[in-house]
């Protein structure tokens, strides 16, 4: 222990001696490990952090399986009831169900997201609530007011906080209800309702009781020491049991648990991944960087570590020695790039949805401090280890007998850091590649002018959602959108206005199964022939309202309700994809095994701007003919679209006003808003590969100033023969530019791979071609070997009297 307080209080001294050096080190780790921590307080909350759940290794996410396909599915109520009374497993099971509701209270309605649950929901995930209390069993019974929970966030900006929020009446789907509880801050609900703001009672659904309606996700708590395989067992023998039982819905379907982190993980898509590759190669280019560094400097410190040989120290003592100062001035990174992250995580926030994946604020919190000294003590091993025991086997009556000189000293084979260079160069032109693959997808995806292919500016957007009980048939609802419509026309400036399930070119769109022809409806979907396209239903202003033309055939009209034989329009992509070379109205189109008669062919419209490495082939129906609950508006102006918002509110809002809510914004603030996290992504990838490519220069420049300072006696002695300029700088090339051919070789090779390969199993890539990544070689390579050329430029100058001197 002695031995190490003392390599402790020496290392420290020596970082303080050197103040330049330590700084440079320091800062050049924090600049890597400030993204990294800034990722993983991103993943941790997302991903890995399980929240406030009691014992969250003993929770088990349950789904029915498909066992042919092996694909997880939603249960039926039935089914479950079932499986929490069968099961020995489980000391406590739970369904829930996520939905969309319309809240109101006091004079404001909202839709928001929530989860319809069973009793023991909460205590399943064993948390408490902060105010009031969780649902009961007399909760669910028939003919009660609604008992609402809500969350820690809705109550703080909806509620304003109020501390007596416990009681506070409110309606929800036109039904009374009351708050009975505030969850903690930190709580989230499960794998797709992480984004719930309330939680009300699972009652009165009628398909509760039909063991066919798979609706509910399962979560159950195992008995204490009861490991997942045992559990995974009993399933699949209550699985068997409930076939034979019930053969018709349960034949073929087994029962599959997973952990939820399992679960959270796999609904991940591949680019966190990849983002956590890029950054983690940002700091092993930062630490390559940094073991040079130490290198050079290990040349310097060669007469104070012979010197110390000299005096009794062994070799792993020395070794300790200096391993213990990487290892601080790793910490002195982590602690630099602990600060970086803070400022980062307000860009997060203002970057990302993060309320969308049940995320309130980011906080760097006990779990990121662990993850940041863990990080700077192994990069401090990792850059030093290498360096350490280079610098500590060295001959002691060599570097004795060459004295003060330590010019002399330092004439030492530079191999290891070579190979750091090429590394460092290598790993810098991955990521550049990487980085440019994303960010050609994201300006292609985002650029709002690239052929949307409808009208973009002069256009007011909004989304309404109305009470599925107020109106609960198809009559009612085109009903309340005829006359909604009707007030939007009236309002002065609106040349016309439309209706559309979602508007074009934002988040993703519907997607259906059609084919042409007829198609046995009785086939379940895996069986049925086609192909999924996008699906919009529509109203007849819509594409007069966004400019879409009309290319053959007909528009819809008034006349294409639900007492009329289904109709179809087609774009010209969906034409030309589905019938090569014929004319496809009048033709027939099933959807989804519906079949619609196609009555015109369209011009194509970007149906989402975030994707471009798909057919964007679309089918549009009649809304009269498949009214929604939830659908948007568009509104043609000649008037500035932001001005019109207010009176098109005071307008419209009267209609059904105690069963509707309504959001609207510009289509430019729409499309904006749903490219927001592709803008984003930009920005932070693209930082990413410029701050890999910034530290493997630096690299390139340091090992090459190091290589010049020990070849300056040499260089002298050249120039006192008569060498020219010219040729001492040639000479000096020479020695970095074969560094730097194998280095880009590497990464040149690896790149061309990873941009073929990538968009085949990244969604939102788009394939680019060795263009790309040749003219980031060339940038590179001129890059580096301007980062030689530098020090040579120097050494060039160089006048031999001095440079002799050093010997």
């Amino acid at each position: 222990m002695r031995g190490f307080v003392h390599d402790l209080r020496y290392s420290i001294r020596s970082v303080v001696k050197n103040p330049g050096f330590s700084l440079i080190v320091v800062f050049t780790l924090a600049l890597a490990m400030g993204p990294n921590t800034l990722i993983f307080t991103l993943v941790d909350a997302v991903l890995i952090n399980e929240g406030p759940y009691e014992e969250a290794d003993r929770l088990i996410i349950l789904n029915e399986e498909d066992e042919k396909e092996k694909r997880t599915q939603a249960v039926s109520y039935l089914n479950f009831e079932d499986w929490r009374k069968m099961s020995r497993s489980f000391s406590l099971m739970a369904a829930y169900r996520t939905n969309f509701f319309l809240m109101r209270a006091g004079d404001t309605v909202s839709r928001v997201p929530g989860e319809y649950v069973t009793v023991d929901f909460f205590r399943v995930l064993g948390v408490k609530p902060l105010l009031g209390r969780t649902f009961i069993p007399e909760d669910f019974q028939p003919g009660r007011s609604m008992a609402v929970v809500l969350r820690y966030s809705d109550w703080q900006k909806r509620f304003g906080g109020r501390s007596d929020i416990v009681g506070a009446d409110v309606i929800v789907d036109r039904l009374p209800g009351k708050i009975i509880g505030v969850m903690p801050q930190n709580f989230h609900s499960l794998f797709a309702g992480r984004a719930s703001r309330i939680w009300v009672p699972m009652v009165g659904k009628p398909e509760q009781n039909d063991r066919a309606a798979a609706f509910c996700e399962v979560i159950g708590r195992t008995k204490d020491g009861l490991r997942i395989e045992d559990a995974q067992k009993e399933l699949k023998v209550v699985a068997a049991q409930l076939a034979s039982a019930y053969p018709d819905p349960n034949k073929g379907k087994g029962i599959r648990a997973r952990t939820i982190r399992e679960v959270w993980f796999g609904s991940i898509g591949p680019a966190p991944r990849i983002i956590s590759l890029l950054v983690l190669s940002v700091l092993l280019v930062a630490c390559a960087n940094v073991a040079n560094l130490l290198l050079a400097r290990g040349v310097v410190r060669k007469r104070e570590i012979a010197l110390r040989r000299a005096l009794g120290a062994g070799r792993f003592r020395l070794t300790r020695q200096l391993l213990t100062e990487s290892v601080i001035l790793g910490l002195g990174g982590g602690c630099m790039g602990l600060l970086f992250a803070y400022w980062g995580l307000d860009l997060l926030d203002k970057g990302m949805d993060l309320e969308s994946v049940g995320i309130d604020k980011l906080v760097v919190d006990y779990r990121t401090l662990k993850f940041t000294v863990g990080m700077g003590i192994l990069c401090g091993i990792i850059f030093g280890l290498l360096p350490s025991l280079k610098t500590s086997k060295i001959s002691l009556s060599n570097t004795l007998k060459e004295g003060g000189s330590i010019t002399g000293a330092g004439r030492v084979k530079g191999r290891l850091a070579g190979a750091l260079v090429v590394c460092e160069l290598a790993v810098a032109l991955i990521m550049l590649s990487v980085v440019g693959l994303f960010i050609d997808s994201s300006v292609r995806s985002i650029q709002i002018s690239h052929a949307p292919g409808f009208r973009v500016a002069d256009v007011v957007t909004g989304d309404f959602s109305i009470s599925e009980q107020a109106y609960d048939t198809p009559e009612k609802r085109v009903q309340y959108y005829e006359a909604m419509l009707d007030r939007l026309k009236r309002v002065p400036g609106v040349e016309e206005a439309g209706l559309a399930s979602t508007p074009p070119g934002g988040y993703s769109p519907d997607r259906a199964q059609v084919a042409v022809g007829l198609v046995d409806p009785s086939l379940s979907p895996e069986k049925r022939p086609g192909r999924w396209v996008d699906y919009r239903i529509v109203s007849p202003g819509y594409f007069k309202a966004l400019g879409i033309s009309l290319s053959k055939g007909r528009m819809f009209n008034d006349f294409d309700n639900d007492k009329a034989p289904r109709v179809a329009l087609v774009s010209q992509r969906a034409a030309a994809g589905l019938w090569p070379g014929k004319d496809p109205v009048g033709d027939t189109l099933s959807i989804n095994a519906v079949p619609h008669t196609v009555v015109g062919i369209v011009a194509d419209v970007r149906t989402s701007l975030r994707h471009t490495n798909r057919e964007e082939m679309e089918i549009c129906v009649p809304y009269r003919q498949d009214p929604r609950a939830v659908m948007s508006v568009v509104a043609w102006s000649k008037r500035d679209p932001e001005s019109l918002i207010p009176e098109i509110k005071a307008q419209v809002i009267t209609v059904g006003q105690n069963d509707a809510a309504a959001f609207f914004r510009t289509m430019e603030g729409y499309l904006y808003g749903a490219t927001r996290g592709h803008r984003f992504l930009i920005g932070l990838v693209g930082s990413f590969g410029l701050l890999a490519s910034l530290i493997a220069v630096a690299g390139v420049y340091g090992i090459m100033s190091h290589f010049v300072s020990q070849k300056i006696p040499e260089i002298g002695v050249r120039m006192a023969l008569g060498a020219a300029r010219g040729q001492v700088l040639r000479h000096v090339i020479r020695q970095g530019s074969p560094l730097i051919i194998v280095g880009i070789s590497i990464g040149f090779l690896v790149s061309i791979f990873l941009i073929r390969v990538l968009p085949r199993v990244m969604f939102g890539l788009v394939q680019a071609g060795p263009p790309l990544v040749v003219g980031l070689t060339i940038g590179l390579a001129v890059v580096a070997l301007l980062a030689c050329y530098l020090p040579a430029r120097r050494a060039s100058r160089v006048d031999p009297l001095v440079a002799l001197r050093y010997e």
